[in-house]
Protein backbone atom coordinates (compact mmCIF):
# COMPACT_ATOMS: atom_id res chain seq x y z
CA UNK A 1 0.00 0.00 0.00
CA UNK A 2 1.12 3.47 -0.82
CA UNK A 3 2.00 5.29 2.14
CA UNK A 4 0.08 8.46 3.07
CA UNK A 5 3.51 10.66 2.65
CA UNK A 6 3.47 9.53 -1.01
CA UNK A 7 -0.01 10.28 -1.81
CA UNK A 8 -1.56 13.73 -3.34
CA UNK A 9 -4.36 14.49 -1.75
CA UNK A 10 -5.89 17.89 -1.98
CA UNK A 11 -7.47 19.42 -4.60
CA UNK A 12 -5.11 22.74 -4.36
CA UNK A 13 -2.46 20.28 -4.82
CA UNK A 14 -4.03 18.43 -8.17
CA UNK A 15 -4.46 22.48 -9.91
CA UNK A 16 -1.48 23.33 -9.70
CA UNK A 17 0.28 20.27 -11.05
CA UNK A 18 -2.23 20.90 -13.85
CA UNK A 19 -0.94 24.20 -14.40
CA UNK A 20 2.16 24.07 -14.07
CA UNK A 21 3.57 20.69 -14.59
CA UNK A 22 4.90 18.57 -17.74
CA UNK A 23 2.39 16.14 -19.29
CA UNK A 24 3.64 13.20 -20.64
CA UNK A 25 1.91 10.31 -22.71
CA UNK A 26 1.65 6.96 -23.18
CA UNK A 27 -0.33 4.20 -24.63
CA UNK A 28 -2.04 4.01 -21.08
CA UNK A 29 -1.34 6.37 -19.50
CA UNK A 30 -1.49 10.65 -18.85
CA UNK A 31 1.51 11.63 -16.34
CA UNK A 32 1.30 15.41 -15.10
CA UNK A 33 4.80 16.06 -13.49
CA UNK A 34 6.00 18.77 -11.63
CA UNK A 35 9.40 19.00 -9.86
CA UNK A 36 9.10 20.10 -6.23
CA UNK A 37 11.02 20.03 -2.98
CA UNK A 38 7.86 18.14 -1.04
CA UNK A 39 9.37 14.24 -1.44
CA UNK A 40 7.58 11.80 -4.00
CA UNK A 41 3.32 12.55 -4.06
CA UNK A 42 1.42 10.61 -6.13
CA UNK A 43 -2.19 11.44 -7.16
CA UNK A 44 -4.43 9.16 -9.14
CA UNK A 45 -7.26 9.38 -11.50
CA UNK A 46 -9.28 6.57 -12.89
CA UNK A 47 -12.72 8.46 -14.37
CA UNK A 48 -15.65 6.70 -15.60
CA UNK A 49 -14.64 6.82 -19.08
CA UNK A 50 -12.65 3.79 -18.35
CA UNK A 51 -14.98 1.44 -16.90
CA UNK A 52 -18.49 2.72 -15.36
CA UNK A 53 -18.42 0.16 -12.75
CA UNK A 54 -16.64 1.71 -9.86
CA UNK A 55 -15.16 -2.01 -8.42
CA UNK A 56 -13.14 -2.16 -11.88
CA UNK A 57 -11.86 2.12 -11.38
CA UNK A 58 -10.94 0.90 -8.24
CA UNK A 59 -8.93 -2.02 -9.10
CA UNK A 60 -7.11 0.22 -11.58
CA UNK A 61 -6.40 2.28 -8.99
CA UNK A 62 -5.16 0.19 -6.13
CA UNK A 63 -3.16 -1.59 -9.07
CA UNK A 64 -1.10 2.15 -9.90
CA UNK A 65 -0.71 2.63 -6.02
CA UNK A 66 1.21 -0.71 -5.43
CA UNK A 67 3.29 -0.23 -8.70
CA UNK A 68 4.27 3.16 -7.64
CA UNK A 69 5.15 2.13 -4.51
CA UNK A 70 7.69 -0.20 -5.89
CA UNK A 71 9.40 1.87 -8.11
CA UNK A 72 9.57 4.85 -5.43
CA UNK A 73 12.82 4.12 -4.30
CA UNK A 74 13.92 4.12 -7.71
CA UNK A 75 12.89 7.71 -8.59
CA UNK A 76 15.96 9.79 -7.88
CA UNK A 77 14.58 13.13 -7.43
CA UNK A 78 11.62 15.24 -5.64
CA UNK A 79 8.35 15.63 -7.52
CA UNK A 80 4.45 15.76 -7.50
CA UNK A 81 2.88 13.87 -10.30
CA UNK A 82 -1.01 12.98 -11.21
CA UNK A 83 -1.62 9.84 -12.88
CA UNK A 84 -4.66 9.62 -14.79
CA UNK A 85 -5.38 6.07 -16.77
CA UNK A 86 -7.08 5.70 -20.54
CA UNK A 87 -9.56 3.08 -21.31
CA UNK A 88 -6.62 1.25 -22.68
CA UNK A 89 -5.46 0.07 -19.32
CA UNK A 90 -8.44 -2.35 -18.74
CA UNK A 91 -7.49 -5.55 -19.11
CA UNK A 92 -3.43 -4.49 -18.72
CA UNK A 93 -1.40 -6.81 -16.51
CA UNK A 94 0.68 -5.27 -13.22
CA UNK A 95 3.98 -5.99 -14.77
CA UNK A 96 2.71 -4.06 -18.36
CA UNK A 97 1.65 -1.24 -15.72
CA UNK A 98 4.76 -1.27 -13.78
CA UNK A 99 6.94 -1.39 -17.25
CA UNK A 100 5.12 1.75 -18.28
CA UNK A 101 5.45 3.52 -15.53
CA UNK A 102 9.46 2.35 -15.44
CA UNK A 103 9.57 4.31 -18.78
CA UNK A 104 8.11 7.47 -17.54
CA UNK A 105 9.74 8.30 -14.47
CA UNK A 106 13.13 6.20 -14.89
Amino acid sequence: MLSFENRLTKSKDFEKVFKEGETFHSDFLVVNVLKEEKGKRFGFIVSKKVSLKATVRNKIKRRLREQVRLIIPLIQEDLTAIIIAKKEIVGKSSEEIKQELKNIFL
